[in-house]
């Protein structure tokens, strides 16, 4: 009992202190970390961390947004392989990936339970029908890092897959965020990543064409 009490104050004493550095690694106070981290112009994301005898790291990393080119096939077969469906070759696909060591809630457990998984699926239910509902081509998939631990409780989710093979943290999320990121995919090839957190629906702005073109230029 003593030994548990001791362990659970060592633990909340790491989450409470705090380092924080800037995109160059350099130290920084909260109030300029919290300033430059909300500042869009800055195009700026977090990622949170612990270090042994220090406590919580929290470090900015630049580039918020990330623009890709990429073989929409070759996006397409994967999923399909991942997803063990068969994914029309119009869709736009609009993946929120969640990584491994993330402190982003109290719950920052890498183990992703039956219950938690069914939770979170049903919490978010809504946000999956407004995606659809927005358009039949939208393609909805929540990825997770393979070296998470989850529940065979996976599979009876529909669009909840693993990141068997890395492929998709490899191309577009290599560096992880504070509570995920997304990537938004169209037929045409282009990308777009967001870090951070985001809910998933609040992304389908920037799909609208009109707003898609002005940000790859293909006016």
């Amino acid at each position: 009992m003593l030994f548990s009490l001791i362990m659970f104050l060592v633990c909340l004493n790491l989450f409470s202190q705090k380092i924080y550095l800037n995109e160059n690694g350099i130290e920084i106070n909260k109030e300029k970390f919290l300033e430059n981290w909300r500042n869009e112009e800055l195009n700026l994301y977090r990622w949170d961390y612990i270090k042994k005898d220090s406590g919580r790291v929290a470090k900015l990393n630049t580039n918020r947004f990330n623009y890709f080119k990429v073989n929409y096939d070759t996006i397409i077969k994967q999923l399909n392989v991942l997803s063990k469906k068969i994914i029309p070759n119009d869709a736009i696909i609009i993946i929120e990936y969640e990584f491994s060591n993330d402190l982003c809630s109290a719950e920052n457990e890498n183990k992703w339970t039956k219950n938690r998984l069914k939770t979170r699926h049903d919490f978010l239910a809504f946000v999956e029908k407004k995606i659809h509902d927005e358009n039949a081509k939208n393609y909805y998939f929540k990825l997770f890092d393979k070296d998470l631990v989850i529940s065979d409780y996976i599979d009876s989710i529909d669009n909840y897959i693993i990141d068997k093979n890395d492929f998709f943290k490899t191309n577009f999320f290599n560096n992880p965020a504070l509570c995920g990121s997304h990537v938004l995919i169209k037929p045409d090839g282009f990308a777009m990543v967001k870090n951070g957190e985001d809910r998933t629906d609040f992304l389908l702005k920037y799909l609208e064409q009109k707003v898609w073109d002005e940000i790859f230029k293909l006016e």
